[in-house]
């Protein structure tokens, strides 16, 4: 492994999380203060990192939004490797089945397959929503670090999306542990009145990855939690197939 890079990356890790000092990054990484302003300036250089000229704070470049602004081709590969499970689920549930991942504070849907109902819930692929609300925002929320997650939802205004929506941090972090510990997520009117969902992570990818069953209340309600089981089966293999084709 090659140290310089291996520090370089662990650099825009903590960037993205909201730690933007670099006395946060140094003591963080155990580095000095000479070796992470360095590494700082060789990033900056390559347009990685920007720093702001008042409070002397580090932000992620405009290389990194560049290559982050198109997730859908990014995390292609992911797509098509989550297309057969995906439509398995469908088919078992008769609801729509989604794939988000985290872009900053909110989440995006990288792929969708909507039910074949009259009255169905949709989200739309590409579509974007804030990361703290619906199951597969708080999935992705407990695949972070205890630090990540502070940092994240200290920018995080939570705003009130459909009539559930968690708006109260404590009450959000007991939920999130709660995720954790059993590993799965579900939300009803979090996101939409009347709809429902579960979601589960995909494990063992580069960045974490929610893969979810959304659909009406009245109807997916009473058997939204018999879709554990299989959609944690359907994760493990979605990662296979990635791994094989990797």
């Amino acid at each position: 492994m090659v140290n310089s890079v291996y520090r370089a990356a662990e650099i825009l890790s903590m960037l993205s999380a909201g730690k933007n000092r670099i006395t946060d990054i140094c003591k963080e990484l155990s580095l000095s203060k000479s070796t992470t302003h360095r590494l700082l300036k060789t990033l900056e250089e390559c347009g990685f990192v920007v720093q702001d000229p008042t409070s002397h704070q580090y932000f992620l470049g405009h290389l990194i939004l560049k290559l982050s602004s198109n997730p859908l081709a990014t995390h292609q590969n992911l797509i098509v490797c989550a297309y057969d499970e995906m439509k398995r689920l469908r088919e078992m549930s008769s609801e729509t089945v989604t794939l988000h991942i985290r872009v900053g504070t909110q989440r995006i849907c990288l792929e969708e397959m909507q039910a074949n109902q009259n009255i169905r819930y949709v989200i739309g692929k590409g579509s974007v929503s804030p990361i703290y609300a619906g199951s597969a925002g708080k999935i992705l929320l407990s695949e972070l670090t205890d630090n990540e997650l502070n940092n994240l939802l200290r920018n995080i205004k939570l705003i009130p999306v459909g009539p559930n929506t968690i708006t109260d941090r404590n009450v959000l972090f007991r939920e999130l542990d709660k995720i954790r510990e059993q590993g799965y997520a579900i939300s009803s009117g979090e996101t939409l009145e009347g709809a429902i969902s579960i979601s589960v992570p995909i494990r063992g990818y580069f960045c974490p990855v929610a893969l979810s069953i959304f659909g009406a209340k009245f109807r997916f309600g009473p058997k939204v939690v018999d879709f554990k089981e299989k959609m944690e089966m359907s994760a493990k293999r979605i990662l296979n197939q990635i791994n094989s084709t990797g």
